[in-house]
């Protein structure tokens, strides 16, 4: 929704970042990786697996450099939503997501604020699916 306002540099570290999280469970789901792709069409950059940085302390901390506060809660709101994409958000996953939190300085309450906000837009989408599409 918002990786497009990211300048270039935070766009390839937001997908290390994106990439670690979603193999962090063991498994890149179908969901997961249809996400992917989206993120790379909405940000006009191609997602290049070969290229990811593996290294998740030193993707955050590199983004906690380059980034404003604006940048990091966008990357943490999409980030969120990417880990839940499959249904399974796990401890794995919300894991990097307050190590990241931490890092940046933000409070862990924004994770809450951010989970209940996906959950409530994912409802509105089913049931404007359920109105326009049946």
């Amino acid at each position: 929704m918002y990786l497009s306002l990211l300048g270039q540099e935070q766009k390839k570290l937001f997908f290390s970042l994106a990439y670690d999280l979603v193999i962090s469970d063991g498994h890149f789901s179908e969901e997961e990786q249809a996400i992917i792709n989206s993120y790379s069409i909405e940000m006009g950059v191609g997602f290049e697996q070969a290229e990811v940085d593996q290294d998740i302390d030193k993707v955050i901390r590199n983004l906690n450099e380059i980034c404003d506060l604006r940048a990091k809660r966008i990357i943490i709101f999409e980030a969120i939503g990417l880990a839940m994409s499959d249904s399974n958000y796990d401890a794995g996953e919300k894991k990097i997501i307050f190590n990241a939190l931490n890092v940046f300085g933000i409070e862990t309450s924004f994770e809450s604020q951010c989970e209940k906000m996906i959950n409530y837009y994912l409802e509105l989408q089913k049931n404007l699916n359920e109105l326009i599409l049946r």
